[in-house]
């Protein structure tokens, strides 16, 4: 017991010593900053973006979904940068965005729909999502800060720009 409790003191001393060695150990200044960088770079990471619009490169864009290759819907993208329409039917406001999941409200319900987006900026008017099943909150006006109760699994559809030579 003694042997272990000597090499896990030993792995922390070689940790704190490769901490010192990289951060400069004589300056604490430049430790206490990258430790606030540290922590600036965590709670961006789950920044939220409530009430949220659609990127800028969606906006008044049309997209063909496919699912498993095949074509599955239409994705249209209105100017105003909230509303889009899903197969010409379900009117989805831009509810709020967290970190990569994009929260939908079906406008004039109570219907929610996270859908997990995987989007690269290079290519913008191509986009893969996920999709399950929307969830009924009564009464929500606010930011929704637990996403587990509304992003789960789901099928996986590909968006691409209609026109889009991507």
């Amino acid at each position: 017991m003694y042997h272990v409790s000597m090499l896990a003191n030993r792995k922390i001393y070689e940790c704190q010593h490769v901490t010192d060695v990289l951060l400069g150990a004589s300056n604490m200044h430049t430790k206490m900053l990258v430790y606030l960088m540290f922590f600036i770079l965590e709670i961006s990471a789950g920044m939220t973006e409530f009430p949220c619009k659609y990127p800028c490169s969606w906006r008044n864009k049309t997209f063909i979904v496919y699912e498993d290759g095949q074509t599955s819907s239409v994705w249209e993208f209105s100017s105003d940068g909230q509303t889009s329409i899903l197969n010409n039917f379900h009117i989805l406001l831009c509810y709020q965005i967290t970190e990569r999941f994009l929260i939908l409200r079906e406008k004039g319900s109570e219907k929610f729909l996270c859908y997990p987006i995987f989007y690269d900026i290079a290519s913008p008017l191509k986009f893969q999502y996920a999709a399950g099943v929307g969830i009924t909150i009564n009464n929500q006006t606010g930011e929704l800060t637990d996403l587990c109760g509304i992003c789960g699994e789901g099928d996986v559809y590909e968006a691409v720009a209609k026109n889009n030579p991507c």
